[in-house]
């Protein structure tokens, strides 16, 4: 049991690490967007 419970939690904190990698990818492409957009208004 105990293994098992390691077994899900380490899928779960990868999962987590992978999609908090993602959010900030993301994140990152839609401040460079922001970014490109003012620099083209001034």
């Amino acid at each position: 049991m105990d293994a098992l419970l390691f077994f899900y939690g380490c899928d779960l904190v990868r999962s987590f690490y992978v999609s908090n990698a993602y959010l900030q990818m993301v994140t990152f492409e839609y401040l460079q967007g922001i970014n490109k957009i003012l620099w083209c208004k001034v």
